[in-house]
């Protein structure tokens, strides 16, 4: 993996660049860093359900308040 985070959000190929461990400790750390309230939304891939619970919950347990705005294009959630 040379890059995780791209333009548009995180990027990389699930169980290979993206374990769902890993996914957890990023929501962790976003959770950290923001300590609030946060959006999440997602594309209509086959492993957004996983990742939208495990990042979730990752900022969730570091305290922040997760509002799931569900699958939207990207501009959208920018916005």
């Amino acid at each position: 993996m040379t890059k995780l985070f791209g333009t548009n959000g995180v990027r990389g190929v699930i169980n290979q660049d993206m374990s769902a461990e890993l996914a957890l400790d990023v929501g962790r750390a976003i959770g950290t860093f923001m300590q609030g309230k946060v959006a999440i939304a997602t594309d209509s891939r086959t492993s957004a359900d996983m990742l939208r619970a495990l990042v979730s919950g990752g900022m969730t347990s570091a305290g922040s308040s997760v509002v799931d705005l569900g699958m939207l294009p990207t501009p959208a959630l920018q916005y």
